[in-house]
């Protein structure tokens, strides 16, 4: 009591008034404030008379701010919300956190663990916070003197830490599991201890298997926000579902206990502490909040505000002051799973500020990609400037599609001749490389003698390119296919990789080694014409020196077809497209080559391998592996859920998401996927 005396405040100072409507102003914000920011309601559970309360209390959710049509989302309101409210932005491995909220080093019932109190990486959304204090109260109700122990949440920003990869978008939270000491009491921690199966740890620590469960039950009791996963080792897993089944539980908490109970695959396995991640709120999902993997019982999902927002944003992007209508258009590119338009992102390629063309091909690539060549290409007739114009062509001259070619043509026929225009007739030729036709041939042909040297080159290395030829082949390319005469060329070629026509394997010859005119390949290019791709172009791979049958996509080619696309020009662009056929994968839209070396790598080392391990029935491991889990194995959806564990990487479809988590380090390695994930435009 003195010490509580001694702390009273003494008299305070008199504040100044505001008079008039200002005042009145003033208090209607305090009371909003006050709305968006009240406290939350913690359920007390009852004392028990022994040692632990048998059945902890459930967290309650906090209250939801009032709603209704277009409240929430009126301009004003949500950008005062946006001004006291946390949220999170995008995926746990890859977000960030807006206006983060603190968890206290030290609590009533909880503590930053010594470990990590030095990081700063107590902050995290106002979700995860509150739910760590109210279960941590909840628990101390329960099982008195109990001190939670908290690793990392996140950065106050967000983003990578140290010592993970996900923890990025303020959903995560690291607990230490509970322990005994050498005498039976409950143990206060200065670090993670692990445990083993039996819940023997280091130091002469026991798990507490009890405190333990109940802390399980009250985390997933939460209704709002809803825990998605507590990572955490398999038997450590199994210890606590059977104490759950023997005290004779809720069936369906076991059941949500079980589900969300997982010990991730490529990263350290989680027997010192819970790796907890709770779902994007609604609020969360307005700024971009992106949840992978199933969602949990009881998660909201109110599509309305997610719409109202869309056209809320997509109205300043038509109708605001440039400033507000850049900002619009990145609030547009974070919104998920609702996207714009693409009549709205069509019409801001035509857009007067260049920021507004360069958004809206970003979300076109993400949202409507088949619209994208099209809408690119429409949008040239209205470039303010070649500037503009170059910039357009560019997002779509790796596109594999006819209106590309037939556009670069007549950009490179109206451009070409123009010193001023050269920037545009540039990318123009060089889309042309892509064409798995050699109707663009003859046309890149016609420019092998412009005075420019630029456009010389360029037209030069996309007819390279395009028929995978250093050289014009000197033999007659209208004679038969290679497979309907001798091996590697009949009587055309009596040595390896040329015979007559090279001496030397792939030189096509010591009189063409020196170069050759643009006369030479206007002529190769007139002989070509009309022929099939693939057949001219596995010619002209066999001469340099590859191995590969007839026809060219066949699935044996495609070893070969690697090694000719990592030998670089001109054999690269080609190897590669015919690459995607002989391995029956569908054409992607962009055609970067690190990326589709690196995809197209492990497609074939999986083939490779999947073809020499089969065993008597024909069926390759994978195939049985499925087969033999039948309807006892684990859904698809969780399995994959489980290797991304603490999203140390993505399955199929997500190849470029990779995140591990440890608390030393980051842990587990980078498995390449033998199915083919959806390269980025």
């Amino acid at each position: 009591m003195k010490q509580l005396a001694d702390r009273s405040p003494g008299p305070r100072p008199q504040s100044r008034m505001t008079t008039g409507p200002r005042a009145g102003l003033a208090l209607l914000l305090s009371l909003l404030l006050s709305m968006l920011v009240a406290g939350t309601v913690v359920a007390k559970p009852k004392k028990s008379k022994g040692k632990t309360a048998a059945k902890p209390a459930a967290v309650r959710p906090e209250p939801l701010p009032p709603s209704g049509p277009n409240f929430l989302l009126d301009d004003w309101f949500f950008a005062l919300r946006e001004e006291t409210r946390s949220h999170s932005e995008g995926r746990a491995n890859s977000g960030a956190v807006g206006n983060s909220t603190e968890l206290p080093l030290d609590g009533r019932s909880w503590r930053i663990i010594a470990s990590a109190r030095g990081r700063g990486t107590n902050f995290g959304v106002d979700g995860i916070v509150r739910l760590l204090e109210r279960t941590a109260d909840a628990l101390a109700e329960a099982h008195p003197g109990t001190l939670v122990e908290v690793g990392n949440i996140g950065l106050a920003a967000g983003g990578r830490i140290i010592q993970s990869k996900s923890h990025q978008a303020g959903r995560d939270v690291d607990v230490a599991l509970f322990a005994l000491d050498r005498k039976g009491r409950p143990a206060r921690l200065n670090r993670f201890v692990a445990f083993d199966g039996r819940g023997k740890g280091t130091g002469g620590f026991v798990l507490d298997v009890e405190r333990t469960w109940d802390f399980v039950a009250l985390m997933l009791q939460s209704e709002e926000p809803v825990v998605q996963w507590m990572f955490v080792s398999g038997p450590i897993r199994e210890l606590l579902l059977e104490h759950a089944r023997a005290r004779k539980a809720d069936p369906a908490l076991i059941q949500r206990a079980a589900e969300a109970l997982r010990q991730p695959s490529d990263s350290t396995p989680h027997n010192d502490h819970f790796h907890i991640r709770i779902h994007c709120s609604d609020w969360d999902r307005l700024h971009g909040c992106e949840d992978y993997g199933p969602a949990r019982a009881g998660v909201r999902r109110d599509a309305r505000l997610l719409q109202e927002r869309l056209e809320t944003l997509s109205r300043r992007v038509r109708k605001g002051l440039p400033r507000e209508r850049l900002l619009a258009m990145d609030q547009l590119a974070r919104l998920q799973p609702v996207e714009p338009t693409p009549a709205l992102l069509e019409e801001l390629l035509c857009d007067s500020e260049p920021g507004f063309r360069e958004r809206a091909l970003r979300l076109l690539r993400r949202t409507a990609p088949d619209r994208l060549p099209d809408a690119a290409i429409k949008a040239l007739g209205c470039a303010p400037d070649v500037a503009a114009a170059c910039f357009l062509f560019d997002a779509v001259s790796d596109l594999r599609r006819p209106s590309v070619y037939k556009a670069a043509e007549n950009l490179a026929s109206g451009s070409c001749g123009s010193e001023d225009k050269r920037s545009l007739c540039l990318p123009a030729l060089a889309a042309l490389s892509h064409c798995a036709d050699l109707s663009s041939a003859p046309f890149l042909a016609s420019y092998l003698d412009s005075s420019d040297k630029a456009v010389r080159d360029a037209a030069l290395r996309s007819l390279r390119l395009l028929v995978a030829a250093r050289q014009p082949p000197a033999r007659n390319d209208g004679k038969p296919e290679d497979g309907e005469a001798k091996k590697g060329g009949g009587k055309a070629g009596t040595k390896k990789g040329g015979g007559k026509a090279g001496t030397k394997k792939g030189s096509h010859g010591k009189a063409k080694a020196a170069g050759a005119t643009p006369a030479d390949w206007k002529a190769y290019a007139a002989r070509i014409k009309g022929q099939p791709w693939d057949s001219v172009v596995r010619r002209n791979l066999v001469s340099a020196g590859f191995k590969l049958q007839s026809p060219l996509a066949a699935p044996a080619n495609a070893r070969e077809l690697l090694r000719a696309l990592r030998s670089g020009a001109p054999a690269s662009t080609a190897a590669q497209i015919a690459l995607f056929q002989a391995l029956s994968l569908p054409a992607p839209s962009f055609l970067e080559e690190a990326e589709a070396v690196r995809v197209l790598s492990a497609r074939v080392k999986s083939q490779a391998a999947k073809s020499t391990s089969r065993d008597s029935t024909g069926k390759a491991p994978a195939d049985k592996a499925e087969e033999e889990a039948g309807d006892g194995g684990k859904a698809p959806a969780d399995k994959a859920e489980e290797e991304a564990g603490d999203d140390d990487k993505a399955v199929a479809g997500k190849a470029e998401e990779e995140a591990s988590e440890s608390v030393d380090g980051p842990g587990g390695g980078r498995k390449e996927s033998p199915a083919l994930p959806q390269l980025p435009l």
